[in-house]
């Protein structure tokens, strides 16, 4: 099939607010909804082959990869675990590109085989994931439109803050890019997110699947980055989704990294090396699955099944910077904490931006299919072009100290 990009732009939306989260959500809980969470904390822990915890406090179960939660869900009750993509994408056009070597991969205890890693959930989880969920897609939910900002004014004008390189095109089937990730300061009930999505509609509904990193010592635990995914679909009287496990949709594969496991190191800014986070989302050309491929090693983490996850052929993808801020309305930073300026090692970026075509050859943007919005009250976007390197490819520079951002 022909794809045709129609538009590309980069665009900052603003907005600055957040939710009270941890003790005071549950004590605003009713009774009803106290035990239909209880419910699902029990349904989303399985009985374990095997546990072990993380740094930050967090309990990884090894559940038998056949019985892992998602599999629950009606529409997957006959799925059969697709255990590898039939192809990796960019091996028909693969570059001699690389990431900054990661180190989430090789500091990770594997699952024993025919098992999976699943985070253990807590029903603070799903309160924390209802509120970000909830508020993601509502930020979302004109991103494929001629006026993307138009969740800004609908609503609650100090919600988030994004900064996006938007491609809205007629038919791809994914998306890459390698991410610069930094040490950055984000306490209390405030979120930063790095990451890429594709979505389309379906039967009028609005279907999203995204990927990237997360810091966020409120719901991870620690200040480091996070892998992270997530999906949500939206209608005009109800919205649906999750981020990571917190709810069925995910096909968790691999024995190692899964969602919610700690990328450490970071990057320091004004210093090398730089630690890079590479990342595929793309559907599977045989099952219609979507992937999530993490790193240089290709490892294939998992996928949102085409059966529970309605992107077929995504129409709108971008790569993103997000921010959540926190109840007292102040943003917190993104990307390294500083806007560009030109230096490499002062801003974060995303290099190496690519499409994906149904053949799953990777696709390089032109020049003349960019538009550009900033709106730089917070954070800033600069240098968002073809660097003419094989090793920078299609880059953009992005983030900001955070702050007090509603425009004056």
């Amino acid at each position: 099939m022909i794809s045709k990009i129609t538009t590309l732009l980069v665009l900052l939306c603003m907005n600055s607010r957040m939710f009270s989260y941890g003790e005071s959500l549950i004590k605003s809980l009713s009774e009803e909804d106290d035990i239909e969470l209880e419910r699902k904390v029990q349904r989303l822990n399985k009985t374990p082959k095997k546990s072990f915890q993380l740094e930050n406090g967090r309990t990884i179960d090894c559940i038998d990869i056949n019985k892992q939660p998602t599999l629950d869900h009606p529409s997957l009750k006959n799925h059969i675990v697709q255990r590898k993509p039939t192809s990796y994408a960019g091996e028909i056009n693969k570059s001699s590109v690389k990431a900054s070597p990661s180190p989430l991969a090789s500091t990770r205890k594997s699952c024993p085989h025919g098992t999976v890693p699943i985070q253990r959930t807590t029903k603070d989880d799903l309160l924390k994931d209802r509120k970000i969920t909830n508020a993601f897609i509502k930020a979302h939910r004109n991103i494929g439109s001629t006026d993307p900002l138009k969740h800004v004014n609908a609503g609650t004008p100090q919600l988030n803050r994004d900064v996006i390189v938007r491609a809205v095109l007629d038919e791809y089937h994914g998306i890459s890019g390698i991410n610069s990730i930094y040490n950055i300061n984000v306490t209390g009930d405030k979120y930063t997110f790095n990451s890429m999505y594709v979505t389309n509609f379906y039967h009028s509904e609005l279907n999203l699947a995204a990927a990237g990193t997360m810091v966020s010592t409120d719901f991870n635990g620690d200040s480091n980055h996070h892998l992270f995914v997530f999906w949500g679909s939206d209608t005009m009287d109800k919205s649906r989704g999750c981020y990571n496990t917190l709810c069925e949709g995910f096909v968790q594969v691999d024995s190692r990294i899964s969602p919610g496991y700690a990328i450490t190191p970071a990057s320091v800014y004004n210093g090398d090396p730089l630690v890079e986070v590479k990342i595929k989302l793309y559907e599977d050309p045989k099952t219609g699955n979507w992937w999530i491929v993490f790193g240089e090693d290709n490892i294939a983490v998992g996928y949102y099944p085409k059966d529970f996850v309605h992107v077929y052929g995504a129409a709108t993808m971008a790569w993103e910077g997000y921010t959540h801020s926190g109840s007292d309305g102040v943003s917190p930073p993104l990307g390294s904490g500083h806007r560009p300026d030109h230096i490499h090692n002062h801003a974060a970026y995303y290099r190496d931006m690519r499409f994906i075509k149904d053949n799953l050859a990777e696709e390089i943007p032109r020049d003349d299919e960019l538009t550009s919005y900033v709106a730089p009250n917070c954070h800033s976007i600069d240098d968002l072009h073809y660097s003419g390197s094989p090793k920078w490819g299609y880059i953009f520079f992005y983030g900001g100290p955070g702050g007090d951002c509603v425009p004056a």
